[in-house]
């Protein structure tokens, strides 16, 4: 526990600054309360009714003795009480305060990866981490979780995997301080490699946009399921399994195929042609709610809307838009879920507005709408998938995906309670658990 305290000591202000700076922190500190109070659908629920008093209270106390980084992880704590994706806080991600290692991290089932990175960093891409700031990762995600806000521990998980390139992170956990650290990774083979993180340059984080093209990539063999990147979704007819897949990426529009359309020529080929809906909605972090409609009722008009014959793919990166996709699926169609738990909840909170505390500069995305696409009395925190599947970054490397293999493939068996009952009742069937993974 004192390591997690170490890097406060690194960068505390001098005695006498520390009570202008305690006033810039309570500032701060009241600027988030009344936000959340006033903005937030449901503020101070499920763990935050107990705990946020006697929290805020502390950090209140120790507001004057706290570094930047330790402060952010302090502020993002508080909010991770809410038990909501949407609502949380990160450092600048513009200007000249905005300032991210050029890695990009991702968690597999075994293990977290690098996926792509600078070229001075050429070395890592590809291998497992093996520790941050010469700690073991297992152990600096235990530390980091409690700063995570997420509706559940997989909207959690798919959150900090963002923020394992800030250094406010790093140096908050006593990884390292004035924005260097150090990573050691595992290459495929076994072969270990270090390197030394360097303070970086202002600029964008590496979850804003597309990955720069002097960036070196791992290397892997294509998955249907990245084609037509800059798309938000597309279709494809597989003559094997006689099975459509569709893959939605975000929820917007398409310039070049608006989603009536596109929804349209779905439901045609759809009658035409398929025996097995797959719909993949991995990944897909949201966008425009008022654009699941069309898509929910061409899977109601299809002939495929039958007990066995619609997959949804989902996993911690299915997230707001996409979430209440996956809960109006779940309610209103006979579909089946693939994959692991879904990033949000089926009644979740979101609609995230954007504010800017008075004196850190840190950025606060609270909450503002209570979305409820499942039955009023579901208190499940994801949709947990009926077929589990695993995510390896061997089978990312190999070109292999496990989960829509699994859903082109099965013959499902009878769920209980699946087909006894009309889709609203469904988020009651019993493959529907909160442990993840799946016990043994």
């Amino acid at each position: 526990m004192l390591a997690l305290f170490a890097a406060a000591a690194l960068t505390l202000p001098q005695a006498s600054n520390r009570e202008t700076l305690r006033a810039a922190r309570l500032a701060d500190i009241d600027f988030l309360e009344t936000t959340i109070r006033a903005t937030h659908p449901e503020p101070l629920r499920k763990r935050a009714r107990e705990e946020w008093a006697p929290r805020i209270a502390a950090l209140r106390e120790r507001a004057g003795e706290l570094s930047d980084a330790r402060f952010y992880f302090e502020l993002s704590s508080l909010l991770a009480l809410l038990q909501d994706g949407h609502t949380r806080i990160l450092p600048p991600i513009d200007g000249d305060a905005s300032r991210w290692y050029p890695i990009r991290f991702e968690c597999f089932d075994d293990g977290v990866h690098v996926l792509a990175a600078d070229t001075k960093y050429e070395a890592l891409v590809g291998g497992r981490v093996v520790e941050l700031g010469g700690r073991p990762i297992d152990e600096v995600l235990a530390a980091a979780a409690p700063a995570s806000p997420g509706d559940n521990p997989l909207g959690g998980q798919s959150i900090l995997e963002r923020l394992l390139d800030s250094p406010s992170l790093h140096e908050a956990l006593g990884l390292g301080a004035g924005g260097a650290s150090r990573i050691s990774v595992e290459r495929p083979g076994g072969e270990r490699r270090d390197a030394d993180l360097a303070l970086p340059e202002p600029g964008p984080p590496p979850f804003a946009g597309a990955w720069p093209p002097n960036w070196v990539h791992a290397e892997s063999k294509p998955l249907l399921r990245d084609r037509d990147p800059d798309r938000p979704y597309f279709l494809e007819y597989l003559e094997p399994q006689r099975a459509l897949y569709v893959r939605i990426r975000r929820i917007e529009q398409d310039d070049k195929e608006r989603i009536v359309p596109f929804c349209k020529r779905m439901l045609a080929l759809g009658a035409e042609r398929a025996e097995r809906l797959v719909l993949d909605l991995r990944g897909n972090g949201g966008g425009n709610n008022y654009l699941n409609q069309p898509i929910v009722h061409a899977v109601l008009q299809s002939k495929l809307d039958e007990p066995g014959r619609v997959f949804v793919l989902i996993d911690g990166g299915t997230f707001s838009a996409a979430q209440n996709l996956a809960s109006q699926l779940e309610r209103e169609t006979w579909a089946l879920f693939v994959g692991s738990p879904t990033g949000s909840s089926p009644n979740h909170c979101g609609d995230a507005q954007r504010f800017k505390l008075p004196s850190s500069g840190f950025l606060l995305w609270c909450s503002t709408v209570r979305w409820q696409d499942s039955d009023p009395r579901d208190p499940r925190r994801w949709i947990y998938p009926d077929f589990p599947a695993p995510t390896r970054y061997a089978d990312f490397a190999a070109g292999r995906d496990p989960a829509l293999e699994l859903a082109l493939a099965c013959k499902p068996e009878k769920i209980e309670g699946y087909d006894a009952v009309l889709p609203i009742a469904h988020w009651q069937r019993s493959t529907q658990k909160d442990v993840w993974p799946p016990r043994r």
